[in-house]
């Protein structure tokens, strides 16, 4: 049913949980995975004069390879053909998501449903909530 599935990481709770239903999922349908991560840009990061690294919460790239690095062990453990990749450049996650999922022929994108606080969602909205409307394929959202 599902040949290829995009499972967006970013470390929350739901997105390991994300991990492991991704892995009985590409089991059972013999999928393949691509798992992707976006580094996240902080709100205050949007300053045009911020230092990044004393940006509270900016992911350096290598952070966001071992994000990555960890789910895909997890799922070649558990049998599943897969493959990663942070995705390159900051900001604007949910279009780079919807764009990997394109470009390698998805079926199914898979996320954890919160990866912010309540406060950054309310400001700029939620990766999983833009990801659903704008996505061509089905997304799975797992809480």
């Amino acid at each position: 049913m599902f040949e290829r599935i995009l499972l967006s990481v970013d470390g929350s709770p739901d997105s390991e949980k994300a991990v492991r239903l991704t892995a009985e999922l590409a089991r059972l349908h013999g999928s393949r995975v691509l798992v992707v991560h976006g580094r996240d840009v902080p709100f205050v990061a949007l300053n045009p004069n911020p230092v990044p690294p004393l940006v509270e919460g900016w992911e350096e790239e290598e952070e966001a390879q071992q994000l990555v690095d960890g789910a895909v062990s997890r799922l070649q453990g558990a049998g599943v053909e897969v493959r990663g990749q942070v995705l390159p450049g900051l900001g604007h996650v949910e279009y780079k998501i919807l764009q990997a999922a394109e470009a390698d022929g998805v079926e199914l994108i898979v996320l954890g449903s919160r990866g912010m606080s309540r406060v950054e969602e309310v400001l700029i909205g939620s990766v999983s909530h833009k990801v659903i409307h704008m996505a061509k394929c089905p997304v799975l959202l797992v809480r």
